[in-house]
């Protein structure tokens, strides 16, 4: 099986948590955290550049290079750190047709920090 396509290898480093894109990323670590961040309509265009190459580009170049709406959504990924999670819940949402389930991501592993989690999703419901 490719390198690139197998999710169970980590970008950098040596879990999913350390993921990371930097100056010293090879072309394949770099077509990976792209697929990882949900970039995969644009594999083909980033296809040989390196972590430096892409984290070199101007908001404007990337705008340029894969449209304003992907490109603002790259550009943000690249400037910012990721947020980890230590769990992920599906909740059913009652009512929804089709069995809709709403991802709750919780930072915090302790019974208050997954309440308010849990009723802030819920306050915010459709």
């Amino acid at each position: 099986e490719s390198e690139l396509n197998n999710p169970k290898k980590p970008c950098i480093g040596g879990s999913r948590d350390s993921w990371t894109l930097t100056s010293q990323s090879s072309v394949h670590e770099t077509l990976r955290w792209l697929r990882n961040n949900r970039f995969n309509n644009h594999l083909r265009t980033f296809n040989n550049y390196s972590g430096y190459d892409l984290l070199r580009l101007s908001r404007h170049d990337i705008n340029d290079l894969i449209g304003i709406t992907d490109g603002i959504r790259l550009h943000n990924a690249l400037q910012n750190k990721a947020v980890t999670t230590k769990l992920c819940l599906y909740v059913l949402m009652e009512g929804a047709p089709n069995s809709v389930y709403q991802a709750i991501y919780l930072e915090v592993l302790t019974y208050r920090g997954t309440s308010s989690q849990h009723l802030q999703h819920l306050q915010h419901r459709p």
